[in-house]
């Protein structure tokens, strides 16, 4: 896979009205390294810089070109920050306008000119501790980096153009609406030519393109689910870490075939973010994100999931789901007799990792090796030290363990590994016949281990 992310060097913005097709584009500047202000504000240790990364959040949050949508649950009490959230997570994109009794918000703040939209951002109650030199410098800079700032911008002046256009002609103005494009060059492993982000047209039948992903209208439209599968997800939620419109995954995706090792092509969603969080010599804003660190990987591994979880929906005729005939027939019989509609019966495998069968089969091979081999000799609980060496000395300057979960995760899996070795090979404490153990994370996100030795 290549090292180096695609950025988005054009912007082709088409209007068309009737037979008539007006072209132009936007150019960005070439290829750049991370933006200099927001490294300093994420390295450096300053009054600005401090307030930077303790609301990185709502920095983001207030900057960011869509909404995401989720039951934010922080644990009680005192301790490390970890984000957590309960049930489904939403992606959405709204209209271009506010209606006459909301606030802009998102993507509709970048209409506005600089000093208006940092009112604007600063007048929300959720950012009341943000810092408004802050928040001017990173208005600022994203709207002359990022290419979905120029779009939402060139939006509202084709609307303009638009109705002073019908205005003068006598006539009705035409629907002018934008759509935000998968692209035709996107991830290949050569620099892009003509990365295509957004499409604006006006006409009056309101065909859409053929490859469109996000629909922007004008006005008086609620907000749009964004699809899990959208590669403009990363840039339009984390604008902070993606500047300059960097691409997520996308379904089409492949392994560079001098390092792919199997005969799988396709990237996977697990593969593609497993190496985008590898650690790098060169600046990685992800490893200095801290609080938005923990909510991207959060919003990484749920379209993971979902992805898994679709997949299981759609292939339920190669799962043999036919072994569950006697539960499908019961579940119909109770609809019948409740005059209720079951809908769709969708069965979650045991081969989907944390699913009740999952659970289950676990259970019943953990109760088959006692059956076999008798009650565990020894019961082991193996808790991850947040302060150990190792993690210490893999930690960035100035962070400390819960700013970076990816880094204590992999430092436990390795002792993990290491005193299982101890355990079975060496035998430290005697030759065991059989083990099984479970892996659980507090509340605070630390991991620990149980153990059972026969």
């Amino acid at each position: 896979m290549n090292q180096i992310c695609s950025f988005c060097q054009a912007l082709h913005f088409v209007k068309e009205n009737h037979n008539c097709c007006h072209k132009g584009k936007v150019q960005l500047p070439p290829l750049a390294t991370y933006p200099q202000e927001i490294e300093q504000l994420l390295t450096i240790n300053t009054p600005q810089s401090l307030n930077f990364r303790e609301h990185i959040r709502r920095y983001n949050s207030s900057l960011a070109f869509a909404s995401f949508g989720a039951n934010i649950v922080l644990p009680p009490g005192k301790g490390p920050y970890a984000f957590r959230l309960h049930g489904q997570v939403y992606h959405r994109s709204g209209c271009l306008h506010p209606s006459d009794v909301d606030t802009p918000s998102y993507s509709q703040l970048y209409i506005m000119e600089g000093n208006q939209a940092v009112d604007a951002r600063l007048q929300n109650s959720h950012n009341e501790h943000c810092r408004r030199d802050t928040m001017m410098l990173l208005t600022n800079l994203i709207n002359r980096t990022n290419p979905y700032a120029a779009a939402y911008k060139q939006m509202q002046q084709v609307e303009v153009e638009e109705e002073a256009r019908a205005l003068a002609e006598n006539r009705t103005p035409s629907s002018v609406t934008m759509h935000i494009l998968r692209g035709h060059d996107q991830k290949r492993y050569n620099n892009p030519q003509q990365d295509e982000v957004a499409v604006i047209f006006s006409s009056h039948d309101g065909a859409p393109p053929q490859e469109r992903d996000i629909v922007v209208h004008p006005r008086n439209e609620l907000p749009k689910s964004i699809s899990y599968m959208s590669a403009n997800i990363d840039p339009m939620i984390y604008p902070l870490f993606f500047p300059y419109g960097e691409l997520g995954w996308q379904c089409h995706m492949q392994h560079v075939p001098a390092y792919s090792t199997n005969k799988r092509t396709r990237l996977t969603t697990l593969q593609f973010y497993a190496h985008r969080l590898s650690v790098r010599q060169a600046f990685s804003p992800l490893c200095y994100g801290s609080k938005l660190f923990q909510q991207y990987i959060v919003d990484a591994y749920i379209r993971v999931e979902t992805g898994r979880m679709n997949f299981i929906r759609n292939q339920q005729n190669h799962l043999r789901v036919e072994m569950y005939q006697g539960l499908m027939d019961h579940i119909h019989s109770q609809a019948h007799e409740n005059n209720l509609n079951p809908g769709k019966l969708v069965i979650l495998p045991s081969s989907f990792q944390g699913s009740p069968r999952a659970m289950q089969q676990n259970y019943q091979d953990a109760m088959a090796i006692v059956s076999k081999y008798g009650k565990p000799d020894l019961f082991l609980t193996y808790t991850c030290n947040p302060r150990c060496k190792d993690i210490c000395d893999a930690l960035l300057p100035g962070q400390q363990a819960h700013d970076r979960p990816d880094i204590v995760a992999r430092v436990f899996k390795l002792h993990l590994a290491e005193l299982i070795n101890d355990i079975t090979k060496r035998h430290v404490l005697g030759k065991p016949v059989a083990y099984v153990y479970v892996i659980e994370f507090q509340k605070r996100g630390l991991p620990h281990c149980h153990l059972l030795i026969m």
